[in-house]
Order: C-alpha cells, then structure tokens, then sequence
C-alpha cells in the first residue's frame, strides 16, 4: 500500500502499477476481451491516440506464455467499438470505419475462433461509437455512445441476445441518468455500474442498473469526473483506471458496491483510451496515449 500526503491529509493508496512487456503493436481506441489468460484485440487507430489511421488487426496476447498471435481477419479498420466474449466468440459491435467518419456503426459481427470466420448478425437499432458493452447471462448490454460527432449522446441501453438474433431497447432509463459517451462500465452480480463519461462537462456519478428487476439506482459520486477510461471487476469490487480528468491531477479509484464507498489507487501513468482486463485477481491494461505499446499490471 502506497501512503502520501493530500491536501493537507494523510491517504492510504491501494495496490502496485508495474510495466510488463510492450506488445509488438500499439493502439488506442482500440476494443478488447479476455478467454482465459489470453487477451484478444481488435482494431483501435495504429500506433495510438495521435494516429488517423485505423486498424483492422484481430491478435491475442497471452499474459502468462507471453506469445503473440496475429488472427486471420476479414471485418473492416474501425475503432472506438467494443469486443466481448459469448460461449467463447467474439463479438464486435459499433465503432467508426475511418478516422474522418462522424457516425457510429449499427454494425455487429461475430468472430469463431474455431473456424476463423467472422458473421454478420443483426444491426443494432442506433449506431454508436465510445459506448460500452457488457455481458449478462449470455446476452449483450449496449450503453450510451454517440450516434454522431456533434451530438449529446445516447440515454439507451440496447440488449442483443444470441439466441434469436435480435436487439432489443431497455425502456427504463431515468432521465436523471445524463446521456453520455466516452464512459465505462462493468458488471458485478448482473447488475451493470456504470461511470463517468462525457457531454460538455466531465461526469463523476456512478450509476447501476438491475438487469434482473430492471431498475436504476444512483450511487456514490466518485471524488472526481473521469472519461476516456476503463474498468475491471476484482473480487466484488471495480477498479477505474487511466483516462482524462477533470482535474490535473492523476487518480484511479476502486468502487466498493456493498458500502457505496471510492478508496484510491495508486498513482499510474496517464492514458486515455487504454483498455483493461482482469487476470488472477489483477488489473491489466493495455494501449492508448503516450506509450500504446505498453502492458500495465495492477496488484490490490
């Protein structure tokens, strides 16, 4: 545990960042999941957030052997799309197809790692670009994004089940829940939490939705707003990482759900539009500003 002085008080930080090996290729805005202890990459902008130019590379990364493996892909560069993991495929949707695009993608693909082929499936009802998606009980959570450059954001959260091949609109959503884009999400118990993100100002609060009951609850704000970021779900708790801030300092936080309370983190490195996984109990984080190459861990 990391201990400094902070506004004139003592704050007990938790855990440990260390640099693991640079991946062979750098991205951000880029989509990832993990099977087991591989993680697996789709697209992003090459060589990170400065690039115009957008990847269409699928790869996994093993974080114990350390091989990299470049994936036969066929599916169109694209970035700021999500990747998540069903019965063991991967499933892509939204993003924008090049870096001059303004609207996001109704799009979804699925992609067999046992066959090497990507499918088509059902587009979505609403394109979206820096949303977040989650999976619940076999079945695709879409929230927030942005339809187009320029616009406020999506309010909606889209459900995709695999098993009919159809979206469908969650109705619910509370008009307290701002619209944003830019933001992150994860999922404890089937209950998505959902944080931060952006419009014209920088968000802080937290808010989970029940999938089960299908209902809205407003949690604890975070000590400050965060977009561009990313979370993992470590024992019961969330972890929030990387990023832009409302402020210039640079603070990660961990989201306990059953005290509705933040602790902070130890210090890291300032990226935003990195990606994050959790692995044997740890954090690890891969790409965006600054060192795209990059591959961080993060002990509790």
């Amino acid at each position: 545990m990391l201990e400094m002085l902070l506004n004139g008080g003592r704050v007990n930080r938790i855990g440990m960042w260390a640099r693991m090996q640079d991946l062979p290729v750098a991205r951000g805005y880029h989509a990832m999941d993990i099977i087991g202890s591989k993680i697996y990459v789709h697209g992003g902008r090459i060589d990170g957030v400065g690039s115009t130019t957008l990847s269409d590379m699928l790869f996994s990364y093993d974080l114990v052997t350390q091989e990299f493996t470049q994936l036969p892909s066929t599916l169109p560069a694209r970035s700021e799309h999500t990747l998540n993991v069903i019965d063991g495929k991967l499933y892509v949707f939204g993003g924008h197809i090049t870096y001059a695009s303004v609207f996001g993608l109704k799009e979804l693909w699925c992609y067999d790692l046992t066959t090497n082929q990507w499918t088509r499936l059902a587009d979505c009802l609403y394109g979206r670009k820096g949303h977040t998606a989650n999976v619940v009980d076999g079945k695709l959570y879409a929230y927030g994004g942005s339809a187009n450059t320029g616009d406020t954001g999506l309010q909606q959260i889209a459900c995709y089940d695999p098993a009919t091949n159809v979206w469908t609109q969650i109705l619910s959503t509370p008009a307290l829940n701002k619209r944003r884009y830019e933001h992150t999400s994860v999922v404890i118990d089937k209950k998505l939490y959902i944080h931060g993100g952006y419009t014209s100002t920088t968000f802080k609060d937290l808010w989970c939705y029940d999938t089960v009951n299908d209902t809205w609850t407003q949690l604890a704000n975070s000590p400050k707003g965060r977009y561009r970021h990313t979370a993992v779900v470590i024992k019961g708790k969330m972890y929030v990482a990387m990023g832009d801030i409302s402020t210039s300092s640079i603070e990660s936080y961990c989201y306990d759900p059953v005290a509705d309370t933040w602790s902070p983190l130890a210090i890291e490195s300032k990226y935003i539009y990195a990606k994050a996984v959790a692995y044997d109990d740890k954090m690890y984080v891969y790409g965006g500003h600054s060192v795209p190459s990059a591959l961080w861990m993060f002990t509790p």
